[in-house]
């Protein structure tokens, strides 16, 4: 007698497997970040299954259809070993996206976002910083490698698939039928993250931690799912052009010799330039002398707020005063595009 069931053992089982690779990539997250968080307890990393599961309904999706489509070809020797590639290729892109928060968190300490794909391919910084990438965080291929290593293993050790997965008795049709259908509203609520009126965001991790450490209940695939196809704002508009240029415009004429117009005034901007490496910021220790030079004959403000936390993020405000609102930089958002002043 054939054990009907059997598919959606081996399919709770590969399922449990990556919710043990995504708590094992929020461990070490923790551990190698730890310096960036406190008052961190236990229960932060049980609130963060909840999002686990999000992504997993999202990336395993195709493995869940795969698994449960109601046809006896599941009993093909192919479709056996299909059933395998698509668990080691969604799984290998799932601790991929996790692991890359590992070491890169500390320079944006914010998980990672959809935007980050986006940088990758504006210009050429990030190929000519990849090899340092690799060299300086060797131990994250490591743990990715490690991480692969222990789901293929207990894939293998434990979802054998050799046992038929169909049965072709004539209620095995309906049965595995009711199975889909059961299963498969439990992966949109599991997309949802429950029952509740609103799928969960981002923002709701902040029930559960101190906005310090919310990056420790997120995962990293959560995050760019969320911030894909979010950065469309809504156009408000308070007033007419006409109202708004009779109450306030900022364009100023200026009539006469153009001579007359004033000084001139340079703008310097450093690249990845800390204030402790300015000396005159830091009683001449610095690498400075001509900046130094100058705050001695300037106003000086010593209490500086960072507008974001890239690069990419501080020109839109420092030449157009465009905040970063968004998840997204705004140099490679939708609105990129617009002209400004």
């Amino acid at each position: 007698m054939i054990q009907y069931p059997h598919q959606l053992i081996v399919l709770l089982k590969r399922l449990g497997i990556a919710l043990l690779a995504f708590t094992l990539c929020r461990i070490l997250f923790y551990a190698l970040n730890s310096v960036h968080f406190s008052d961190v307890s236990v229960m932060l990393f049980f609130y963060g299954i909840r999002f686990d599961i999000v992504a997993i309904a999202f990336i395993y999706a195709p493995l869940i259809l795969l698994h449960l489509i109601p046809f006896p070809i599941k009993n093909k020797r192919w479709y056996k070993q299909l059933l395998n590639i698509a668990f080691y290729s969604l799984n290998t892109l799932a601790v991929a996206i996790n692991v890359i928060d590992i070491a890169y968190f500390d320079f944006t300490l914010k998980r990672t976002t959809s935007d980050f794909f986006g940088m990758v391919g504006t210009g050429d910084d990030f190929f000519k910083l990849l090899p340092h990438y690799i060299v300086d965080f060797w131990y994250n291929y490591l743990l990715f490698a490690g991480l692969l290593l222990l789901s293929w293993f207990l894939n293998k050790r434990f979802c054998n698939t050799n046992k038929p997965l169909f049965s072709f008795e004539r209620s095995a049709y309906l049965k595995q039928t009711l199975i889909f259908i059961v299963f498969s509203t439990l992966t949109v609520f599991g997309m949802r993250g429950g029952f509740q009126y609103k799928p969960i965001d981002i923002v709701n991790a902040g029930q559960y931690a101190k906005a310090q450490n919310i990056p420790i209940v997120l995962n990293t695939p959560f995050t760019i799912i969320k911030t894909m196809l979010i950065d469309n704002i809504e156009a408000i508009t308070y007033f007419s052009e006409g109202e708004l240029e009779k109450n306030y415009t900022p364009e100023t004429n200026i009539k006469g010799n153009s001579n007359h117009y004033g000084k001139n005034v340079v703008l310097i901007i450093l690249e990845s330039f800390a204030k402790e490496y300015v000396g005159g910021y830091n009683q001449g220790k610095g690498y400075t002398p001509f900046m130094d030079s100058l705050l001695k004959e300037s106003y000086v403000f010593t209490n500086a707020f960072a507008n974001g936390s890239r690069s990419i993020e501080a020109l839109p405000c420092l030449f157009a005063g465009i905040p970063q609102l968004m998840a997204q930089p705004y140099a490679i958002s939708n609105y990129a595009g617009n002209q400004i002043q």
